[in-house]
C-alpha cells in the first residue's frame, strides 16, 4: 500500500505521471494535475505504446473470461468441500441420460407394512409413469400409475421427477418394483435391474437404522455399509444428507448422493432400505426461519406419506409420522428450520403423541434438545421445554438428534433432571462417516452419560416388549448400547 503523503512529493507524481506517457514540464508543475494535460499525458503513452493498450484490453478479456469460467453458476458442496461452476459440470456425466431412469429409491408411508412410495427421475418428459411390481418368486404383475411433475427450478439440465404410492401391500412381506415411463413416441422407457424391498411385519421385532449428517466420500459409504449389514427394514435419517446447501447448482451432488444410497444401502439379500427423513439446516440453506422457497430439492425429492398428489410439493408436509409394527410409532420433525418450534407443529406433536397407543415412541429431529457440545444453541428456552415438555407427558421412549457431528448418550432426563426410573434418553449427534473437523465436544455437562467424536450409526430392534439400540462405528464395531424395557 502507498501511503497518502507520497502523493505531495514532486519526485513521486512526475515518476506516476511519466509512467502513463509524456509529461509536458512547466514551470508552474501544479498543473499537470489537471485533468486536461493528466488526460494529454495518458493520450500521449497511448500514441507512444499502443500495444500496450491492446495487451491491456486483450489482459482485460482474458481475466474475465477466466473469472465467469470460474464462478458463473457455483456450487459449494460441504462433507467433503467440493466446487463445481457450470463450465467444469460440461465435463461431468449427467447421472440422468435420454430414454433412461436414473435414482430409484424409496420413501417410507405412515403405514410401511401395507404400502410404500416408490420414487425416481428421468431427463426425458413423459406421457406418463408407472411402476409394475410383483411378490418376490410369483409370475403375476401388478401396475401402479406414478405421479410426475417437471423440476422447473432446474435449469442447468432436464429432470423430471416420479412418485407412486403403492398401497394395499401384504406386511412383513418380499416385493419387486420395476419403474418406467412412457416416452413421448410410446416406448415404454423401464429402468435397468429390479428393485426389492420387504414390507414391515404387523408384529414381532422390527430392525432399523438411524443417524444423521452423512459424509458424502468413502466415509460415509463405509457407515451405510455398516448400517446396512444388520439388515434393516428402513432408515429414519435426521438431516444433512447430501450437503448441497439448497443450491439449484449442486444437482449433482443429489445425484451422486442417490446413486450411493441405491449402491451401498442394500441389505445382505440386495433389499433397498426405504428411508424417511427429516430437514436438516443444509437442506433448508439455513439455520433458522427458512421459506419453503427457499428450500431447494429437499421438498421436491421426498414425498412421505399418501395422498399428495395433488399437493404440490413446495406445500408437502415437513414434519410426518408412521407407525411400526404395532408397537413402535416414529415423528419426523422440522426443528425450527422452516415450520416454527411452537404452533401448528408443536400442537400436531401432542395429538400424535397423545392417541397413539404404541408401546415405543421415538423422535428423530436435526437440532438437539440436549447436545454434547458447547456451541450457540438454535432454539429459545421457551422453544426447548415445549417441546421436552410434550416429549416427558406422552412419555417419548428416544429422542434421535443429530447436527454436531459427535456420538452422545444423555442420562434419562425428565423435569430437567437425571430420572433413572422415568426420563428420556437422548441419542446423538448426527456422524454418518463424519469424525473430522471441530466440534467444540463438551462430554461433562450435567445430562450427558457418554460423548466422543466418533463416526457412528444407530441400529433399533423394536418389539412389544422393549426398544434395544446399539451404536456402531465405522469398523461395525459396537460403541454403546441402551435398552428400554417395557412390563
Amino acid at each position: 500500500m502507498i501511503p497518502l503523503n507520497a502523493f505531495a512529493s514532486h519526485e513521486f507524481q512526475e515518476q506516476f505521471l511519466m509512467s502513463r506517457g509524456q509529461l509536458y514540464k512547466t514551470e508552474d508543475f501544479a498543473r499537470c494535475s489537471r485533468l486536461r494535460n493528466y488526460t494529454k499525458s495518458v493520450l500521449g503513452g497511448i500514441r507512444q505504446n499502443p500495444r500496450y493498450l491492446a495487451g491491456g484490453i486483450l489482459l482485460s478479456v482474458v481475466c474475465s473470461l477466466i473469472t465467469w469460467l470460474l464462478t458463473d453458476g457455483m456450487c459449494i458442496a460441504a462433507h467433503p468441500v467440493e466446487v463445481t461452476t457450470w463450465f467444469s459440470r460440461r465435463f461431468q456425466e449427467d447421472a440422468c441420460s435420454h430414454d433412461a431412469i436414473c435414482n430409484v429409491y424409496f420413501t417410507l408411508p405412515e403405514d410401511p407394512s401395507t404400502s410404500i412410495i416408490v420414487n425416481f427421475h428421468s431427463r426425458d418428459e413423459p406421457k406418463s409413469g408407472f411402476v409394475d411390481y410383483r411378490l418376490v418368486g410369483k409370475s403375476e404383475v401388478f401396475k401402479a400409475d406414478a405421479n410426475w411433475f417437471k423440476f422447473e427450478e432446474l435449469t442447468e439440465v432436464d429432470r423430471h421427477i416420479y412418485w407412486a404410492e403403492i398401497d394395499g401391500l401384504q406386511p412383513g412381506t418380499a416385493y419387486e418394483f420395476i419403474p418406467g415411463y412412457e416416452d413421448e413416441y410410446g416406448n415404454m422407457i423401464y429402468a435397468d435391474g429390479h428393485y426389492k424391498v420387504k414390507t414391515v411385519p404387523s408384529n414381532g421385532n422390527v430392525t432399523f437404522v438411524t443417524g444423521g449428517d452423512m459424509q458424502n466420500d468413502a466415509n460415509g459409504m463405509r457407515m451405510s455399509q455398516v448400517a446396512a449389514s444388520h439388515d434393516p427394514a428402513f432408515a429414519l435419517f435426521g438431516g444433512d444428507m447430501a450437503y448441497a446447501n439448497s443450491n439449484l447448482q449442486c444437482y449433482k451432488r443429489w445425484d451422486y448422493w442417490f446413486q450411493n444410497w441405491d449402491k451401498y444401502m442394500r441389505t445382505p439379500l440386495g433389499f433397498n432400505i426405504p428411508i424417511s427423513v427429516t430437514i436438516g439446516n443444509h437442506e433448508a440453506g439455513g439455520d433458522r426461519g427458512r421459506s419453503r422457497d427457499d428450500v431447494k430439492f429437499y421438498l421436491e425429492y421426498f414425498p412421505q406419506q399418501l395422498g399428495l398428489k395433488n399437493v404440490p410439493p413446495k406445500e408437502r408436509p415437513l414434519y410426518h409420522s408412521h407407525q411400526i409394527s404395532n408397537h413402535t410409532f416414529a415423528i419426523m420433525l422440522d426443528s425450527g428450520l422452516v415450520e416454527p418450534f411452537i404452533g401448528s407443529q408443536s400442537t400436531w406433536i401432542e395429538e400424535q403423541l397423545n392417541k397413539s397407543t404404541a408401546v415405543n415412541k421415538i423422535a428423530v429431529y436435526h437440532y438437539p434438545m440436549y447436545p454434547a457440545v458447547t456451541v450457540a444453541k438454535f432454539m429459545t428456552a421457551e422453544e426447548k421445554q415445549t417441546w421436552v415438555g410434550l416429549f416427558e407427558r406422552y412419555n417419548l421412549t428416544v429422542g434421535f438428534e443429530n447436527h454436531f457431528h459427535v456420538f452422545k448418550q444423555s442420562k434419562p432426563i425428565r423435569a430437567n433432571k437425571v430420572d433413572e426410573k422415568d426420563g428420556i434418553v437422548y441419542l446423538g449427534d448426527g456422524a454418518w462417516g463424519i469424525d473430522g473437523g471441530p466440534t467444540f465436544l463438551n462430554p461433562n455437562s450435567w445430562w450427558i452419560e457418554s460423548a466422543v467424536q466418533r463416526a457412528h450409526v444407530y441400529v433399533v430392534t423394536a418389539s412389544e416388549g422393549a426398544l434395544d439400540v446399539k451404536a456402531f462405528d465405522k469398523g461395525n464395531q459396537q460403541i454403546a448400547s441402551y435398552t428400554k424395557l417395557h412390563s
